[in-house]
């Protein structure tokens, strides 16, 4: 099993310069590099307008329905409206996660407005995929929400805690948390050492397709120094397992 949990759509809207991310972008990737699934959350959504980027994703669903997981994009300062999205869309139309976008000035990872929004994330027990800059309010919500798995996109780099070391080890504290391996950079052993200190059933292989280069993502989990059956775990086990242990 194969997923690839942080995708998008829409890529215009985030500065994709060769590919937009459409249906026929994310089927050749799927095909390329054998992935069974995709966590695909649209970039509008997080860029523009949540509701019509989420209905985006809905339709890309039905689309690609053997290859697409969808992720609701939520904006919780919409209060009400974001909590009927994640009914819209996870609960009804049948999204597997949640992906949140905490860029300041957008608003931050440990503000009040999110506290209803992550109870329900929390009980539905739905994998939220978290772009945190700065990264340590999102450690904080960690610790309010321990029964919400959080996936911290890029493994927190760029985002504070210095490069990817600070992150890593932070993580390890948080039973919750996970890693995503999606990063612009390419730090030596990073792959290794996520594994090594918060164990191979907390990372998640990620692309970032279309911003990023899949194949050089794919690269560092294929040449990482780890056992065949940890990169198992991290090219889509793990995640396979998060989708499934959802509550709605």
């Amino acid at each position: 099993m194969r997923v690839d949990c942080h995708v998008h759509i829409d890529c215009t809207y985030l500065g994709g310069l060769i590919y937009g991310g459409d249906k026929t972008d994310l089927a050749a990737m799927a095909k390329e590099f054998k992935l069974n699934r995709m966590m695909v959350s649209s970039a509008k959504a997080i860029m523009y307008d949540f509701v019509e980027g989420n209905t985006d994703t809905l339709r890309l669903m039905k689309d690609l329905p053997d290859r697409v997981w969808g992720y609701c994009v939520l904006q919780p300062r919409f209060g009400e409206l974001a909590l009927k999205e994640f009914d819209r869309c996870v609960v009804q139309g049948g999204m597997k996660g949640v992906k949140l976008y905490p860029v300041l000035p957008l608003w931050a990872a440990d503000e009040a407005s999110i506290e209803p929004m992550m109870e329900k994330i929390a009980r539905a027990r739905v994998p939220s995929l978290i772009h945190p800059t700065p990264v340590e309010p999102f450690f904080k919500l960690a610790d309010r929400f321990p029964d919400a798995p959080l996936i911290l996109a890029h493994m927190g780099g760029g985002g504070g805690l210095q490069g990817l070391v600070g992150p890593i080890h932070e993580a390890k504290k948080h039973d919750n948390v996970y890693l995503d391996t999606a990063t612009s950079h390419f730090d030596a052993n990073a792959i290794e050492e996520a594994v090594r200190v918060v164990g191979a059933d907390r990372v998640l292989y990620g692309s970032d397709f279309p911003l990023l280069e899949p194949a050089a993502q794919m690269a560092k989990v294929s040449s990482a120094k780890i056992k065949e059956e940890d990169r198992r775990l991290v090219l889509g086990e793990n995640m396979n397992r998060l989708v499934k242990g959802r509550k709605v």
